[in-house]
């Protein structure tokens, strides 16, 4: 258990570690605004450095899958935040850079986070983002 426990300490700040940034974990997911804070920034920049999109001053939307299959549900950021900072979450996380159209037609987010899936369909997550229930695959 204490093992574990030490596992996600260092998955929390070790990225702040490595890439010279501070992230004060209580200061995640304080709203559900989509716009995100310097901390929240900061962690999302640190998570995905291998993808170096910067985060700043962009609208993010957060799904997650059902199931940890298919992406499915629209999240608030305070809810994403309060599941990465659960003892013992396991989940893989990825990024959707959205194009212009898909920006226009999702109502202007510029980046979607994507959690505890393993697949997404890009078309799919514009219509989740307008409150439309995908079908099942």
């Amino acid at each position: 258990m204490i093992f574990k426990g030490l596992i996600l300490i260092a998955a929390v700040f070790m990225p702040s570690v490595l890439f010279g940034q501070e992230i004060i974990i209580d200061s995640l997911g304080l709203d559900s605004s989509s716009i995100l804070n310097k901390y929240e920034v900061a962690y999302l920049d640190s998570l995905f450095a291998s993808d170096k999109y910067d985060f700043n001053h962009k609208k993010v939307a957060f799904i997650i899958g059902e199931e940890r299959f298919w992406a499915k549900t629209l999240i608030s950021k305070d809810k994403y935040f309060k599941l990465i900072k659960r003892p013992n979450a396991t989940y893989g996380n990825g990024i959707y850079v959205l194009n212009e159209t898909e920006k226009k037609d999702s109502g202007g987010y510029d980046v979607i986070v994507i959690s505890q899936c393993r697949a997404f369909n890009p078309k799919d997550l514009i219509t989740i983002l307008n409150g439309i229930k995908k079908n099942d695959k």
